[in-house]
């Protein structure tokens, strides 16, 4: 359904996934592992989406849902890092938002990943939108 025409879907689905359970329902497995593993690529590509909100929608699952899970059931760095790359660099300061609220409020409890994040924050400390610049700054003033 991320591939979808109509893009109230797409928009509606990528905002779904934030919601999948991660625990067992009415002892019910969660769909969890098989559906976000499989939404990743979907949703990097949706950032490229050419509607707006579909490409904020796909944002705000990857820059908070996705990543945390990847740190929690992967704990793949380069994979975060290569999200937030994409998010970081995208045109929409919503985006670019999403990486420097990550590390502003998780950078004391990850140091070690937020060390690598580093480079991304500080491209992000010279942002041309205050919010983003803000964030940044207040994340790496954490990695001191």
């Amino acid at each position: 359904m991320l591939g979808d025409s109509d893009p109230q879907v797409r928009s509606d689905v990528a905002l779904a996934i934030v919601n999948v359970p991660s625990d067992k329902v009415d002892d019910v497995p969660s769909p969890e592992l098989q559906l976000i593993e499989r939404a990743i690529p979907l949703l990097v590509n949706l950032l490229k989406d050419g509607n707006t909100q579909v490409e904020r929608d796909a944002g705000w699952s990857l820059g908070n849902r996705v990543v945390d899970w990847v740190l929690r059931n992967r704990q793949d760095y380069d994979i975060v890092l290569d999200i937030q790359q994409k998010l970081a660099q995208h045109s929409d300061a919503a985006n670019r938002e999403l990486v420097a609220s990550y590390w502003a409020w998780n950078a004391r409890s990850l140091p070690g990943v937020a060390s690598r994040a580093r480079p991304l924050l500080s491209q992000l400390a010279t942002d041309a939108d205050d919010t983003v610049r803000g964030l940044a700054e207040q994340a790496l003033s954490y990695l001191k």
